[in-house]
Protein backbone atom coordinates (compact mmCIF):
# COMPACT_ATOMS: atom_id res chain seq x y z
CA UNK A 1 0.00 0.00 0.00
CA UNK A 2 1.28 3.12 -0.77
CA UNK A 3 2.32 5.38 1.85
CA UNK A 4 0.23 8.67 2.46
CA UNK A 5 3.77 11.16 1.14
CA UNK A 6 4.06 9.43 -1.98
CA UNK A 7 0.19 10.04 -2.72
CA UNK A 8 0.72 13.27 -1.85
CA UNK A 9 3.12 13.59 -4.20
CA UNK A 10 1.72 11.45 -7.10
CA UNK A 11 -1.60 14.22 -7.10
CA UNK A 12 0.73 17.05 -7.21
CA UNK A 13 2.30 15.47 -9.92
CA UNK A 14 -1.16 15.22 -11.79
CA UNK A 15 -2.36 18.35 -10.71
CA UNK A 16 1.00 20.05 -12.07
CA UNK A 17 0.64 18.07 -14.97
CA UNK A 18 -3.14 18.71 -15.88
CA UNK A 19 -2.63 22.52 -15.34
CA UNK A 20 0.87 22.55 -17.44
CA UNK A 21 -1.62 21.05 -20.48
CA UNK A 22 -3.34 23.51 -20.46
CA UNK A 23 -1.40 26.13 -20.93
CA UNK A 24 -1.85 28.44 -23.48
CA UNK A 25 0.43 32.02 -25.01
CA UNK A 26 -0.42 34.81 -25.23
CA UNK A 27 2.04 36.96 -27.49
CA UNK A 28 3.28 40.49 -26.30
CA UNK A 29 4.48 43.03 -28.46
CA UNK A 30 6.21 46.45 -26.85
CA UNK A 31 7.70 49.72 -28.38
CA UNK A 32 9.46 51.50 -25.46
CA UNK A 33 11.52 54.56 -24.94
CA UNK A 34 14.48 52.50 -24.49
CA UNK A 35 14.29 50.88 -27.76
CA UNK A 36 11.55 48.52 -28.63
CA UNK A 37 9.57 49.11 -31.76
CA UNK A 38 6.73 46.36 -31.55
CA UNK A 39 9.33 44.37 -30.31
CA UNK A 40 8.07 40.52 -29.65
CA UNK A 41 8.65 39.38 -26.07
CA UNK A 42 8.29 36.22 -24.13
CA UNK A 43 5.19 35.05 -24.29
CA UNK A 44 2.65 34.96 -21.56
CA UNK A 45 1.69 31.28 -20.32
CA UNK A 46 -2.46 31.69 -19.35
CA UNK A 47 -3.90 28.76 -18.03
CA UNK A 48 -7.17 27.55 -17.03
CA UNK A 49 -7.44 27.61 -13.66
CA UNK A 50 -9.17 24.41 -11.68
CA UNK A 51 -7.72 25.12 -8.31
CA UNK A 52 -6.59 27.97 -6.60
CA UNK A 53 -3.58 30.17 -7.72
CA UNK A 54 -0.94 29.94 -4.85
CA UNK A 55 -0.08 33.37 -2.78
CA UNK A 56 3.33 32.38 -3.10
CA UNK A 57 3.03 33.71 -6.92
CA UNK A 58 1.67 37.21 -5.81
CA UNK A 59 3.45 39.63 -4.23
CA UNK A 60 2.34 43.08 -3.12
CA UNK A 61 4.38 44.60 -5.53
CA UNK A 62 2.18 42.98 -8.44
CA UNK A 63 -0.75 44.44 -10.28
CA UNK A 64 -3.50 42.72 -11.41
CA UNK A 65 -5.13 43.51 -14.57
CA UNK A 66 -8.20 42.07 -14.57
CA UNK A 67 -10.39 41.59 -17.79
CA UNK A 68 -14.20 41.18 -17.77
CA UNK A 69 -15.49 39.76 -21.17
CA UNK A 70 -18.64 39.66 -20.22
CA UNK A 71 -18.79 43.72 -19.39
CA UNK A 72 -19.06 45.01 -23.04
CA UNK A 73 -19.02 48.56 -24.36
CA UNK A 74 -18.39 50.03 -27.63
CA UNK A 75 -17.54 48.37 -30.94
CA UNK A 76 -14.86 49.86 -32.74
CA UNK A 77 -15.28 51.30 -35.86
CA UNK A 78 -11.68 51.18 -36.97
CA UNK A 79 -8.20 53.55 -36.90
CA UNK A 80 -5.94 54.79 -39.72
CA UNK A 81 -4.61 58.24 -40.95
CA UNK A 82 -5.32 60.96 -43.58
CA UNK A 83 -4.67 60.37 -47.44
CA UNK A 84 -3.43 64.13 -48.03
CA UNK A 85 -1.75 66.07 -51.06
CA UNK A 86 1.14 66.54 -49.00
CA UNK A 87 1.40 63.00 -48.34
CA UNK A 88 0.59 61.67 -52.43
CA UNK A 89 3.75 64.59 -53.16
CA UNK A 90 5.87 63.54 -50.45
CA UNK A 91 5.64 60.15 -51.83
CA UNK A 92 5.87 60.97 -56.08
CA UNK A 93 9.52 62.19 -55.02
CA UNK A 94 10.77 59.23 -53.47
CA UNK A 95 12.51 56.27 -55.41
CA UNK A 96 9.74 53.54 -56.43
CA UNK A 97 11.56 51.31 -53.78
CA UNK A 98 11.18 53.49 -50.95
CA UNK A 99 7.62 54.79 -51.74
CA UNK A 100 7.13 51.19 -52.06
CA UNK A 101 8.21 50.23 -48.49
CA UNK A 102 6.34 53.02 -47.28
CA UNK A 103 2.72 51.74 -48.53
CA UNK A 104 3.43 48.13 -47.63
CA UNK A 105 4.18 49.32 -44.12
CA UNK A 106 0.63 51.02 -43.93
CA UNK A 107 -1.27 49.05 -45.96
CA UNK A 108 0.48 45.78 -46.52
CA UNK A 109 -0.16 42.16 -45.09
CA UNK A 110 2.40 42.76 -42.54
CA UNK A 111 2.02 46.28 -41.67
CA UNK A 112 -0.46 48.78 -40.00
CA UNK A 113 -3.52 47.47 -41.13
CA UNK A 114 -5.58 50.81 -40.89
CA UNK A 115 -9.14 50.50 -41.76
CA UNK A 116 -10.88 54.11 -41.47
CA UNK A 117 -8.89 56.91 -43.45
CA UNK A 118 -10.04 60.87 -44.06
CA UNK A 119 -9.40 62.44 -47.08
CA UNK A 120 -9.86 66.11 -47.94
CA UNK A 121 -12.65 67.34 -49.54
CA UNK A 122 -10.69 70.12 -52.00
CA UNK A 123 -7.70 71.79 -50.48
CA UNK A 124 -6.37 71.87 -46.97
CA UNK A 125 -3.78 73.77 -45.38
CA UNK A 126 -1.46 69.92 -46.21
CA UNK A 127 -1.82 70.93 -49.72
CA UNK A 128 0.66 72.98 -52.44
CA UNK A 129 -2.14 75.33 -52.87
CA UNK A 130 -5.86 76.29 -52.24
CA UNK A 131 -7.74 74.60 -54.59
CA UNK A 132 -11.78 73.90 -55.20
CA UNK A 133 -13.61 71.31 -57.67
CA UNK A 134 -15.41 73.97 -59.06
CA UNK A 135 -14.09 77.30 -59.46
CA UNK A 136 -16.96 78.54 -61.54
CA UNK A 137 -17.86 81.64 -59.94
CA UNK A 138 -22.32 81.38 -59.20
CA UNK A 139 -22.15 77.78 -60.73
CA UNK A 140 -24.91 76.86 -58.69
CA UNK A 141 -25.75 73.33 -60.46
CA UNK A 142 -22.26 72.80 -60.13
CA UNK A 143 -21.76 71.77 -64.09
CA UNK A 144 -17.88 72.50 -63.68
CA UNK A 145 -17.88 70.40 -61.52
CA UNK A 146 -14.45 67.93 -61.07
CA UNK A 147 -11.65 66.46 -59.54
CA UNK A 148 -9.04 66.89 -61.91
CA UNK A 149 -6.46 68.18 -59.36
CA UNK A 150 -6.85 64.92 -57.12
CA UNK A 151 -6.12 62.83 -59.77
CA UNK A 152 -2.78 63.98 -60.27
CA UNK A 153 -1.54 62.61 -56.86
CA UNK A 154 -3.77 62.24 -54.61
CA UNK A 155 -6.39 59.83 -56.22
CA UNK A 156 -3.61 57.49 -57.27
CA UNK A 157 -2.50 57.22 -53.94
CA UNK A 158 -5.65 55.84 -52.37
CA UNK A 159 -6.00 53.66 -55.69
CA UNK A 160 -2.65 52.43 -54.82
CA UNK A 161 -3.43 51.91 -51.41
CA UNK A 162 -6.75 49.82 -52.40
CA UNK A 163 -4.54 47.79 -54.60
CA UNK A 164 -2.29 46.58 -51.99
CA UNK A 165 -4.56 45.62 -49.78
CA UNK A 166 -6.44 43.50 -51.93
CA UNK A 167 -3.53 41.96 -53.27
CA UNK A 168 -3.48 39.74 -49.97
CA UNK A 169 -7.25 39.65 -49.47
CA UNK A 170 -7.38 42.67 -47.72
CA UNK A 171 -10.69 44.85 -47.30
CA UNK A 172 -10.23 48.50 -48.61
CA UNK A 173 -10.40 50.87 -45.52
CA UNK A 174 -13.54 52.73 -45.36
CA UNK A 175 -12.73 56.24 -46.27
CA UNK A 176 -14.46 59.57 -44.84
CA UNK A 177 -13.99 63.19 -46.25
CA UNK A 178 -13.72 65.93 -44.76
CA UNK A 179 -14.56 70.30 -46.14
CA UNK A 180 -11.95 72.66 -45.28
CA UNK A 181 -13.83 75.21 -46.89
CA UNK A 182 -16.19 75.87 -49.99
CA UNK A 183 -15.38 77.65 -53.02
CA UNK A 184 -14.19 81.32 -52.14
CA UNK A 185 -16.85 82.41 -54.42
CA UNK A 186 -19.37 80.64 -51.90
CA UNK A 187 -18.15 82.38 -48.87
CA UNK A 188 -18.72 86.02 -47.00
CA UNK A 189 -15.39 86.70 -47.08
CA UNK A 190 -15.09 85.56 -50.45
CA UNK A 191 -12.05 83.65 -49.89
CA UNK A 192 -11.16 79.87 -49.51
CA UNK A 193 -8.64 81.29 -46.66
CA UNK A 194 -10.29 81.88 -43.29
CA UNK A 195 -9.15 85.98 -43.54
CA UNK A 196 -11.15 87.86 -40.66
CA UNK A 197 -13.82 89.86 -42.57
CA UNK A 198 -16.26 91.78 -41.21
CA UNK A 199 -19.08 89.90 -43.48
CA UNK A 200 -17.98 86.76 -41.84
CA UNK A 201 -16.13 84.12 -42.56
CA UNK A 202 -19.02 81.24 -43.05
CA UNK A 203 -21.19 80.67 -46.47
CA UNK A 204 -23.14 83.50 -47.79
CA UNK A 205 -26.40 83.89 -46.45
CA UNK A 206 -28.52 83.06 -48.88
CA UNK A 207 -29.76 79.78 -49.22
CA UNK A 208 -28.93 78.72 -52.49
CA UNK A 209 -25.11 79.25 -51.41
CA UNK A 210 -26.29 76.86 -49.21
CA UNK A 211 -27.74 74.49 -51.37
CA UNK A 212 -24.83 74.72 -53.55
CA UNK A 213 -22.34 73.42 -51.07
CA UNK A 214 -24.38 70.41 -50.13
CA UNK A 215 -24.96 69.59 -53.52
CA UNK A 216 -20.95 69.68 -53.73
CA UNK A 217 -20.54 66.66 -51.07
CA UNK A 218 -22.64 64.76 -53.54
CA UNK A 219 -21.02 65.81 -56.00
CA UNK A 220 -17.44 65.13 -54.65
CA UNK A 221 -19.43 61.27 -53.48
CA UNK A 222 -19.96 61.14 -57.27
CA UNK A 223 -16.80 61.31 -58.69
CA UNK A 224 -14.71 59.44 -56.30
CA UNK A 225 -17.00 56.76 -57.23
CA UNK A 226 -16.23 56.62 -60.65
CA UNK A 227 -12.23 56.11 -60.05
CA UNK A 228 -13.34 53.41 -57.14
CA UNK A 229 -13.14 54.77 -54.04
CA UNK A 230 -16.56 54.77 -52.14
CA UNK A 231 -16.43 57.42 -49.87
CA UNK A 232 -18.42 56.27 -46.56
CA UNK A 233 -19.33 59.32 -44.19
CA UNK A 234 -18.83 63.11 -44.26
CA UNK A 235 -17.87 65.41 -42.05
CA UNK A 236 -19.83 68.33 -41.80
CA UNK A 237 -16.87 70.94 -41.24
CA UNK A 238 -13.41 71.03 -40.72
CA UNK A 239 -12.61 73.05 -36.98
CA UNK A 240 -16.00 75.15 -37.96
CA UNK A 241 -14.99 76.91 -34.81
CA UNK A 242 -11.06 77.98 -36.05
CA UNK A 243 -11.51 81.55 -37.09
CA UNK A 244 -9.97 83.49 -38.26
CA UNK A 245 -7.28 81.46 -39.59
CA UNK A 246 -3.94 80.96 -42.03
CA UNK A 247 -5.46 78.08 -43.67
CA UNK A 248 -8.82 77.21 -45.41
CA UNK A 249 -11.78 77.18 -43.77
CA UNK A 250 -15.41 77.94 -42.98
CA UNK A 251 -17.30 79.14 -39.99
CA UNK A 252 -19.87 77.97 -37.95
CA UNK A 253 -20.92 77.48 -34.30
CA UNK A 254 -22.84 74.34 -33.70
CA UNK A 255 -26.32 75.94 -34.22
CA UNK A 256 -25.85 77.01 -37.53
CA UNK A 257 -24.09 73.75 -38.51
CA UNK A 258 -27.04 71.90 -37.13
CA UNK A 259 -29.28 73.81 -39.30
CA UNK A 260 -27.11 73.10 -42.10
CA UNK A 261 -27.20 69.40 -41.80
CA UNK A 262 -31.21 69.72 -41.30
CA UNK A 263 -31.99 71.64 -44.23
CA UNK A 264 -29.48 71.25 -46.80
CA UNK A 265 -26.87 68.41 -46.47
CA UNK A 266 -29.23 65.89 -44.78
CA UNK A 267 -31.54 65.58 -47.12
CA UNK A 268 -29.15 66.12 -50.35
CA UNK A 269 -27.33 62.96 -48.88
CA UNK A 270 -30.40 61.39 -48.14
CA UNK A 271 -31.83 61.43 -51.68
CA UNK A 272 -28.61 61.00 -53.42
CA UNK A 273 -26.51 58.68 -50.68
CA UNK A 274 -28.62 57.56 -48.37
CA UNK A 275 -25.64 55.14 -46.85
CA UNK A 276 -23.03 57.84 -46.12
CA UNK A 277 -22.96 59.08 -43.19
CA UNK A 278 -22.71 62.80 -41.55
CA UNK A 279 -20.36 63.28 -38.61
CA UNK A 280 -20.49 66.60 -37.18
CA UNK A 281 -18.43 69.09 -34.74
CA UNK A 282 -14.80 67.54 -36.36
CA UNK A 283 -13.10 70.14 -33.92
CA UNK A 284 -11.68 69.98 -30.63
CA UNK A 285 -12.93 67.62 -28.00
CA UNK A 286 -13.64 70.49 -25.32
CA UNK A 287 -16.80 71.32 -27.54
CA UNK A 288 -18.20 67.92 -27.77
CA UNK A 289 -21.29 68.22 -24.92
CA UNK A 290 -22.14 71.39 -26.86
CA UNK A 291 -22.11 69.87 -30.07
CA UNK A 292 -24.00 66.60 -29.05
CA UNK A 293 -26.88 69.31 -27.36
CA UNK A 294 -27.20 70.79 -30.51
CA UNK A 295 -27.06 67.63 -32.74
CA UNK A 296 -28.70 64.85 -30.39
CA UNK A 297 -31.53 67.03 -29.29
CA UNK A 298 -33.28 67.98 -32.05
CA UNK A 299 -35.17 65.06 -33.61
CA UNK A 300 -34.91 66.28 -37.22
CA UNK A 301 -31.81 66.86 -36.58
CA UNK A 302 -30.22 63.69 -35.34
CA UNK A 303 -31.80 62.05 -37.55
CA UNK A 304 -29.26 62.97 -40.29
CA UNK A 305 -26.19 63.12 -37.35
CA UNK A 306 -24.32 59.72 -36.88
CA UNK A 307 -22.25 60.96 -34.75
CA UNK A 308 -19.51 63.69 -33.73
CA UNK A 309 -15.21 63.91 -34.64
CA UNK A 310 -13.28 64.74 -32.48
CA UNK A 311 -9.48 66.36 -32.21
CA UNK A 312 -7.26 66.75 -29.71
CA UNK A 313 -5.86 70.14 -29.73
CA UNK A 314 -6.85 71.55 -26.72
CA UNK A 315 -6.25 68.50 -24.03
CA UNK A 316 -7.83 65.54 -23.04
CA UNK A 317 -11.40 66.44 -22.11
CA UNK A 318 -11.78 62.42 -21.13
CA UNK A 319 -14.89 63.00 -19.08
CA UNK A 320 -16.66 65.21 -21.23
CA UNK A 321 -16.16 62.62 -24.49
CA UNK A 322 -17.52 59.76 -21.89
CA UNK A 323 -20.90 61.95 -21.08
CA UNK A 324 -21.60 62.15 -24.45
CA UNK A 325 -20.69 58.03 -24.78
CA UNK A 326 -23.00 57.20 -21.96
CA UNK A 327 -25.64 60.10 -23.08
CA UNK A 328 -25.60 58.97 -26.49
CA UNK A 329 -24.85 55.48 -27.35
CA UNK A 330 -26.33 55.23 -30.23
CA UNK A 331 -24.05 57.37 -31.69
CA UNK A 332 -20.50 57.22 -33.00
CA UNK A 333 -17.60 59.08 -31.54
CA UNK A 334 -14.46 59.30 -34.16
CA UNK A 335 -11.08 60.94 -33.69
CA UNK A 336 -10.38 62.40 -36.46
CA UNK A 337 -7.41 64.27 -36.90
CA UNK A 338 -4.27 64.24 -33.89
CA UNK A 339 -0.61 65.43 -34.78
CA UNK A 340 2.49 67.31 -33.22
CA UNK A 341 4.92 69.94 -33.86
CA UNK A 342 6.30 72.04 -34.74
CA UNK A 343 8.01 69.98 -37.10
CA UNK A 344 9.77 66.88 -37.19
CA UNK A 345 11.90 65.46 -33.98
CA UNK A 346 12.94 61.91 -34.89
CA UNK A 347 12.64 59.06 -32.50
CA UNK A 348 10.64 61.37 -29.97
CA UNK A 349 8.99 59.31 -27.08
CA UNK A 350 7.44 62.17 -25.95
CA UNK A 351 5.68 62.74 -29.15
CA UNK A 352 4.78 58.63 -28.97
CA UNK A 353 3.69 59.14 -25.78
CA UNK A 354 1.43 61.69 -26.61
CA UNK A 355 -0.31 59.63 -28.90
CA UNK A 356 -0.34 56.55 -26.68
CA UNK A 357 -2.31 59.08 -24.09
CA UNK A 358 -4.42 59.94 -26.22
CA UNK A 359 -5.74 56.93 -27.68
CA UNK A 360 -5.99 55.10 -24.60
CA UNK A 361 -8.04 57.31 -23.03
CA UNK A 362 -10.25 58.00 -26.16
CA UNK A 363 -10.88 54.37 -25.81
CA UNK A 364 -11.66 54.50 -22.34
CA UNK A 365 -13.79 57.01 -22.69
CA UNK A 366 -15.98 55.27 -25.79
CA UNK A 367 -14.55 56.40 -28.69
CA UNK A 368 -15.26 53.92 -31.65
CA UNK A 369 -12.41 54.75 -33.85
CA UNK A 370 -9.09 56.53 -33.80
CA UNK A 371 -7.66 58.71 -37.08
CA UNK A 372 -4.17 60.22 -37.54
CA UNK A 373 -3.30 63.13 -39.40
CA UNK A 374 -1.22 63.21 -42.51
CA UNK A 375 0.29 59.44 -43.01
CA UNK A 376 3.31 61.03 -44.53
CA UNK A 377 5.69 63.95 -44.62
CA UNK A 378 8.53 65.38 -46.46
CA UNK A 379 11.82 67.10 -45.12
CA UNK A 380 14.90 67.60 -47.21
CA UNK A 381 18.31 66.92 -46.17
CA UNK A 382 17.48 67.08 -42.41
CA UNK A 383 19.84 64.75 -39.76
CA UNK A 384 19.53 65.97 -36.60
CA UNK A 385 16.98 67.50 -35.35
CA UNK A 386 15.87 68.34 -31.74
CA UNK A 387 12.30 70.23 -30.35
CA UNK A 388 14.31 73.69 -30.05
CA UNK A 389 15.37 73.34 -33.95
CA UNK A 390 12.89 70.76 -35.59
CA UNK A 391 12.80 69.39 -39.16
CA UNK A 392 10.96 71.96 -41.35
CA UNK A 393 7.93 69.77 -43.07
CA UNK A 394 5.63 70.03 -45.56
CA UNK A 395 4.57 70.64 -48.33
CA UNK A 396 2.34 72.89 -46.57
CA UNK A 397 1.13 76.24 -48.20
CA UNK A 398 0.08 77.39 -44.55
CA UNK A 399 2.60 76.87 -41.87
CA UNK A 400 6.48 77.56 -42.49
CA UNK A 401 7.21 74.93 -40.37
CA UNK A 402 4.79 72.38 -40.59
CA UNK A 403 3.73 69.23 -38.42
CA UNK A 404 4.76 65.73 -37.67
CA UNK A 405 4.10 62.50 -39.37
CA UNK A 406 4.08 58.89 -37.94
CA UNK A 407 6.55 58.33 -41.48
CA UNK A 408 8.83 61.11 -42.06
CA UNK A 409 10.21 60.60 -45.82
CA UNK A 410 13.70 62.87 -46.55
CA UNK A 411 13.30 63.31 -50.51
CA UNK A 412 17.25 64.74 -50.95
CA UNK A 413 18.71 61.39 -48.80
CA UNK A 414 15.92 59.28 -49.72
CA UNK A 415 16.06 58.22 -46.55
CA UNK A 416 12.40 56.73 -44.36
CA UNK A 417 12.00 57.86 -40.14
CA UNK A 418 9.75 55.30 -39.20
CA UNK A 419 8.31 57.48 -35.85
CA UNK A 420 7.27 56.66 -32.33
CA UNK A 421 3.85 57.14 -33.50
CA UNK A 422 4.02 55.15 -36.12
CA UNK A 423 4.69 51.91 -33.72
CA UNK A 424 2.12 53.31 -30.99
CA UNK A 425 -1.00 53.79 -33.49
CA UNK A 426 0.31 50.11 -34.34
CA UNK A 427 -0.90 48.77 -31.35
CA UNK A 428 -4.09 49.34 -31.68
CA UNK A 429 -4.23 49.07 -35.58
CA UNK A 430 -2.33 45.46 -36.03
CA UNK A 431 -4.47 44.05 -33.27
CA UNK A 432 -7.70 45.64 -32.50
CA UNK A 433 -10.37 45.12 -35.77
CA UNK A 434 -13.77 46.74 -36.64
CA UNK A 435 -16.40 45.01 -34.88
CA UNK A 436 -14.13 44.12 -31.66
CA UNK A 437 -16.04 45.40 -28.52
CA UNK A 438 -14.22 47.09 -25.79
CA UNK A 439 -14.76 44.95 -22.81
CA UNK A 440 -14.04 46.23 -19.02
CA UNK A 441 -10.08 46.55 -17.64
CA UNK A 442 -9.34 47.70 -14.61
CA UNK A 443 -6.24 47.41 -12.07
CA UNK A 444 -5.88 45.95 -8.47
CA UNK A 445 -2.85 45.93 -6.22
CA UNK A 446 -0.75 47.71 -4.58
CA UNK A 447 2.16 48.40 -7.08
CA UNK A 448 2.41 51.58 -9.01
CA UNK A 449 -1.07 51.44 -10.50
CA UNK A 450 -0.91 55.26 -10.97
CA UNK A 451 1.63 54.62 -13.59
CA UNK A 452 0.06 51.89 -15.27
CA UNK A 453 -4.10 51.99 -17.72
CA UNK A 454 -5.00 49.31 -19.93
CA UNK A 455 -7.68 49.25 -22.32
CA UNK A 456 -8.82 45.51 -23.63
CA UNK A 457 -10.92 44.47 -26.70
CA UNK A 458 -12.97 40.81 -27.53
CA UNK A 459 -13.74 39.90 -30.58
CA UNK A 460 -16.99 38.76 -30.37
CA UNK A 461 -16.42 35.92 -33.80
CA UNK A 462 -13.25 34.54 -32.91
CA UNK A 463 -12.97 35.34 -28.65
CA UNK A 464 -9.78 36.33 -29.19
CA UNK A 465 -9.02 39.15 -26.67
CA UNK A 466 -6.30 41.95 -27.07
CA UNK A 467 -5.11 44.12 -24.05
CA UNK A 468 -3.34 47.10 -24.39
CA UNK A 469 -0.94 48.43 -21.15
CA UNK A 470 0.75 51.95 -21.02
CA UNK A 471 3.46 52.38 -18.63
CA UNK A 472 3.82 56.17 -17.62
CA UNK A 473 6.30 55.70 -15.10
CA UNK A 474 10.11 55.28 -14.45
CA UNK A 475 9.71 52.08 -13.52
CA UNK A 476 9.25 48.47 -14.58
CA UNK A 477 5.76 47.70 -13.39
CA UNK A 478 5.16 43.12 -12.97
CA UNK A 479 1.51 42.33 -13.46
CA UNK A 480 -0.68 38.92 -13.56
CA UNK A 481 -3.13 39.24 -16.45
CA UNK A 482 -6.47 37.44 -15.48
CA UNK A 483 -9.28 37.09 -17.69
CA UNK A 484 -12.33 37.16 -15.46
CA UNK A 485 -15.32 35.05 -15.62
CA UNK A 486 -13.28 32.67 -17.55
CA UNK A 487 -11.15 31.44 -14.84
CA UNK A 488 -7.60 32.28 -16.95
CA UNK A 489 -4.73 34.15 -15.36
CA UNK A 490 -1.35 34.09 -16.36
CA UNK A 491 0.93 31.53 -14.84
CA UNK A 492 3.53 33.93 -13.34
CA UNK A 493 3.88 37.55 -13.30
CA UNK A 494 4.99 39.57 -16.31
CA UNK A 495 6.18 42.60 -16.65
CA UNK A 496 5.92 45.79 -19.07
CA UNK A 497 9.27 47.96 -19.62
CA UNK A 498 9.21 51.89 -18.30
CA UNK A 499 7.71 54.57 -20.60
CA UNK A 500 6.05 52.03 -22.89
CA UNK A 501 3.10 50.17 -24.44
CA UNK A 502 2.43 46.80 -24.74
CA UNK A 503 0.04 44.66 -26.96
CA UNK A 504 -0.86 41.55 -25.55
CA UNK A 505 -3.13 39.00 -27.03
CA UNK A 506 -5.01 35.93 -25.73
CA UNK A 507 -5.56 33.28 -28.03
CA UNK A 508 -8.73 32.47 -28.94
CA UNK A 509 -9.58 29.02 -28.07
CA UNK A 510 -8.83 29.60 -24.57
CA UNK A 511 -12.35 31.90 -24.44
CA UNK A 512 -15.56 30.19 -24.07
Amino acid sequence: MASIPSVMFSLSLLLSFRIHSMAHHATVVETSKNGHRLTSKTPIVMDIMEIETSPSNINANTIQVNVNVKELHQAVYGFGGAFTEATSVSLSKMQPDIRAEVMQAYFGKNGSGYTLCRLHMGSCDYCITPYNEDNVTDDFELKSFNIDHDMQTLVPLIQEAFSIRSAWGGKHPKIFASPWSPPAWMKENNDMIGKFSLNGGGLKREEKYHKAWALYFSKFIDKYMTVGINISMVTAQNEPTNYPCSWESCSYNAVQEASFIKDFLGPQLAVTHPDVKILAQDDNKELTLHYAKAMFTDPEVSKFVAGLGLHWYTGDWFDEVELVSKMHSDKLLIATEACVSPGAVYDSWSRGFKYAHDIMGDLQAGVHGWVDWNLVLMVQNCTNPTEKIPCITGPNHADPVGDDAPIIVDTVLQKIHYQVPYFVIGHFSRYVQPGDVRVTCNLQGDGDSNALSCVAFLSKESKRVTVILLNSGDEEIKFNLNVTDSNLKSQNPSSISPHSIQTIVVPDDLIP
